[in-house]
């Protein structure tokens, strides 16, 4: 491990570094000039206390405490991946929650976790490709808590036109202060309980096309380039086969 990464490792260290990059956050928000589009779809589930899964690339999660009310209790799903620590901490800048766990096959502890958090009325948000993509490619886990709660998936995207695009697997995006944004909410999707392993891979084509979809129309109305998705995901095969 390089040097670098042994000092972040350091939970002092992680400590320092999420509440700067919290207050930096504060600073975009409060500087950038945001339109708003969809806004009324959340608050209604809020003026209700309905929980709802929110659900945003990984390479936008930097700015998702811009769209955020923050009287409304909000979990966070986190990898146990050494950058998922890292997103715990600085989740808690927020007042956020986070759960910890994987939510794909052999999660079966935290998918629990999060259903049971969901029916409490509170609402999580998760990157569904994260932590190691492929790019903008759903993950079939948010399906299975969408179908097991009963609670509707709201796509979600925040662009900036003042911002660096990190070369990484998520092309992270960087905002910098002082400039426009648009925070595009998308129309709720639900899952049916009695959705079988075809019925839920559709739904996980149909939400992974919505969110997409979002994405490249707030990235145009934010006047930036928008973002291809990575390689699809080989094929998995059918279970009892693996």
């Amino acid at each position: 491990m390089r040097l670098s990464k042994r000092i972040v490792a350091i939970g002092a260290v992680q400590a320092v570094l999420c509440w700067i990059g919290a207050m930096y956050v504060r600073l975009i928000c409060k500087s950038t000039k945001w339109t708003v589009l969809g806004r009324n779809i959340p608050e209604g589930f809020w003026a209700t206390d309905q929980s709802f899964l929110l659900c945003y690339w990984h390479g936008r999660i930097l700015m998702t405490p811009c769209c955020w009310n923050h009287d409304i209790p909000a979990n966070y799903i986190v990898s146990r991946h050494r950058d998922g620590q890292i997103i715990s901490r600085f989740a808690r800048q927020f007042g956020a929650k986070p759960i910890v766990g994987s939510t794909g096959r052999g999660g079966t502890a935290a998918l629990m976790n999060i259903v049971q958090t969901l029916k409490d009325g509170e609402s999580v948000g998760i990157a569904p490709d994260g932590p190691r993509g492929p790019l903008m490619r759903m993950s079939d886990g948010i399906i299975a808590m969408a179908r097991h709660s009963g609670a509707p998936i709201i796509p979600l995207c925040i662009s900036v036109d003042r911002r660096k695009v990190v070369n990484s697997w998520d092309r992270f995006v960087f905002p910098l202060p002082f400039g426009r944004g648009v925070i595009l909410w998308g129309e709720p999707m639900y899952v049916s309980p009695d959705a079988d392993d075809i019925a839920c891979e559709t739904a996980r084509i149909e939400l992974e096309n919505r969110l997409n979809a979002v994405t490249a129309e707030c990235d145009r109305l934010a006047g930036v380039e928008g973002m291809e998705p990575g390689p699809v995901r080989a094929a998995r095969a059918p279970r009892g086969q693996q």
